[in-house]
């Protein structure tokens, strides 16, 4: 499966997409958990299914994915199917993806902060070819710890091109 990148002329798509995932969610500290404390094959687990769900046009488990945060803005799957299908007009429906990194850090939100773990993949549309935009996924632990839920996802670009990394 593969996504296409938001651009900021698509900020509201942009945040309905990452939800919560806040522009602070990357920042790195050394006084608090980063996403090292969450296992990486079990972040990629749940990561997998977003992306699976996403190419087979699933809103219905992908929400059951969602953190409690992303719901305050995407109350159900339907209304995550329609954010998927404005998605989907402006970049094509996702087909392919392919893992290309993992990233660690702290997630914030309000006062709250956790560990996550950020998963990007390239991906494939029906507009455009693998490797133009990338996807990331967000895992980190839910509010109660109990389990492993994704905080936001989106399609995301680099203004300058896409890193050697992620190529």
């Amino acid at each position: 499966m593969k996504l296409n990148s938001l651009t900021l002329p698509r900020l509201p798509l942009i945040l309905a997409l990452f939800g919560v995932l806040g522009f602070s969610s990357c920042a790195q500290k050394t006084e608090h958990p980063n996403g090292n404390s969450i296992v990486y094959n079990d972040g990629l687990v749940l990561a997998n299914k977003v992306t699976d769900d996403l190419v087979q046009d699933n809103a219905t488990d992908l929400f059951d994915h969602m953190d409690e945060g992303f719901t305050t803005l995407v109350k159900n799957s339907e209304e995550l199917e329609k954010v998927l299908k404005n998605m989907y007009k402006q970049y094509g429906k996702p087909v392919a993806v392919e893992l290309k990194a993992c990233q660690t850090g702290y997630r914030v939100d309000g006062t709250y902060e956790r560990p996550r773990r950020s998963y990007l993949y390239a991906c494939q549309t029906t507009k455009y070819p693998m490797g133009n935009y990338i996807m990331k996924v967000e895992v980190v632990p839910s509010h109660d710890l109990g389990k492993l839920v994704t905080s936001g996802f989106g399609i995301i670009t680099y203004p300058k091109g896409i890193p050697d990394y992620l190529k």
